[in-house]
């Protein structure tokens, strides 16, 4: 059977092996572990592989779903060659890949490394086995809404009526993979451990990637305010400062929050 053909739910066979392709961002993260559970319900016997990001990496391990997992965004002189050289191993000791489910279809360089798995099928985006182009997306319903640009509009569930309840991004990746009918999508289970320091009675989050989606930080302030006035503890989460900046948008707004608020600073300590 050729490779790197389109999933469209079909059974794969004894102990397959399957590898899944994940986002550097948290919150996509979260948001795709009922997949992981989904997978293992409905394949219970399978290798479930995970590549995802060093910024998940302690969640990725501890997720009982999860046989193995490497990061994608490891940096470093031969951080490719290595990869490569993980994943060739990988495939070795496990077998050929089955299916590979890349729930970061958008980004260039996940949709590179599909083919290097060199799966059976393809759920996601993925270059064609020549890199030279992206595959095509397919024709069934589950395959085809990855082209729609408008996964957030009322007409895009008019679209796909009896199929999608919501636009909710874990409900998608679930159809997308075929394992819908295996696990409550709306229900988020991460692995936790207490952290090291006293928390707080509210944590706050202020930034993200996308910087029109930054509430402005003198309302944050005033909310800061407000609650710490209510004799409430307050600490800020994140990436570590210099990462803030870099992908998170943050400029001077958390240092200038941190500066004239009771706020407590726990970036890069969670």
């Amino acid at each position: 059977m050729s490779r790197l053909q389109r999933y469209a739910g079909e059974s794969l066979g004894p102990r397959p092996h399957i590898v899944v392709l994940g986002s550097c961002k948290v919150g996509n993260f979260v948001v795709s572990t009922p997949v992981l559970r989904g997978l293992r319900h409905r394949f219970p016997d399978a290798v479930i592989g995970f590549l995802g990001s060093d910024v998940t990496a302690d969640f990725e391990q501890a997720l009982p779903e999860v046989d193995w997992r490497a990061s994608w965004d490891a940096t470093g002189a031969n951080a490719a060659l290595l990869l490569q050289q993980f994943l060739f191993e990988r495939r070795q000791r496990h077998g050929e890949v089955d299916l590979a489910v890349n729930l970061d279809g958008f980004n260039p360089v996940t949709c590179t490394l599909v083919p290097w798995l060199s799966p059976r099928f393809v759920a996601g985006g993925s270059l064609r086995s020549n890199l030279r182009g992206p595959l095509p997306w397919g024709a069934n319903p589950r395959q085809s809404f990855l082209a729609d640009s408008d996964w957030d509009s009322r007409s895009f569930l008019d679209r796909y009526d009896g199929l999608f309840t919501s636009n909710y991004i874990a409900e998608l990746f679930c159809h997308l993979a075929f394992v819908s009918d295996y696990v409550d999508f709306r229900q988020i289970m991460l692995p936790s451990v207490l952290p090291p320091f006293e928390v707080p009675d509210l944590l706050i989050h202020c930034t993200t990637a996308r910087a029109a989606k930054i509430w402005p930080f003198d309302r944050w302030a005033k909310v800061v305010r407000t609650v710490a006035n209510w004799g409430w503890r307050v600490g800020l989460v994140g990436s570590p400062p210099s990462a803030q900046k870099e992908a998170y948008n943050s400029g001077e707004g958390e240092e200038w929050l941190l500066a004239s608020t009771p706020l407590q600073d726990f970036r890069g300590r969670t």
